[in-house]
Formats: structure tokens, sequence, C-alpha cells
């Protein structure tokens, strides 16, 4: 009898776990497209200000061995802000790729003509329209 409570338990999560919806709107895209530009400039803004730093602790370091642990932080600041700042544009290609997409899907109007009582008549609906890249 748990046997088959267990049982029923999960095939009702399994059900219920594949009705998600996947599509996205253009809003959902250029709100990605958003965020991920967002995103992309903070670090390399970052980047920018810890490289700065880092030039700046490591150019204010004293000579010789007393300064080497001040000079290496200043180095370690600068390599860290240099990582940042390579990192920051992989976020805005995906921006511009998903910026792309959502100029890809557009909501016009199409017209239907038909022939009504004589005369052909025109008819205006809302269309989706897409493009598909080959």
């Amino acid at each position: 009898m748990k046997f088959i409570f267990v049982l029923s338990a999960l095939l009702i999560f399994i059900s219920t776990s594949y009705s998600q919806q996947s599509s996205l709107t253009k809003e959902d895209y250029l709100l990605k497209s958003r965020h991920k530009k967002t995103t992309a400039f903070v670090l390399l803004g970052s980047g920018a200000v810890l490289i700065g730093a880092g030039f700046v602790i490591a150019n204010s370091a004293s000579k010789g061995w007393d300064g080497l642990g001040q000079g290496l932080a200043g180095v370690a600041l600068a390599g860290g802000g240099a990582v940042l700042a390579i990192v920051s544009f992989p976020f805005f290609m995906a921006a511009d790729r998903n910026k792309k997409r959502a100029a890809l899907l557009s909501i016009k109007s199409e017209t239907n003509s038909y022939y009504s009582n004589g005369h052909v008549a025109m008819q205006y609906y809302p269309a989706l329209s897409f493009k598909v890249r080959l």
C-alpha cells in the first residue's frame, strides 16, 4: 500500500513538472537584454576601477623587499580587474543576441480581402510575425 501511494505521488509530480511554458515574448527578450547589458556594464566598470586601483597601489609601493607585498597586492588587484573586464564581454554579446531575438518577433496588422454582398471588403486582424534565419 505504501509503495502504491509513493508511486502515485511520484506520477503526479512528474506529470505537473512538464507543464511549464517556455515561449518568450518580445518584452521578455528586451527585459533579458536590458538585464544582461546592466550586468555587463557593472562588471566592466568594476574591472576598470580595480585595474586603476591596482596600478595606483602597485606604483605607491616602496622599492625593494619592503614594498613587495604591497606591489604584489596591486598587481593581483589589477589582474582581478582585468578578469572582470574580460568576463563582461559575453554578457554584452548575450544582450545583443536577446535584442536581436526581440527584433525578430513583432505584432503587426495583416489584411484579408474577401467578397461580400457584391464587393470586395478588407478585414484587418493582428498577426504575430517572426523571421527565420537560414
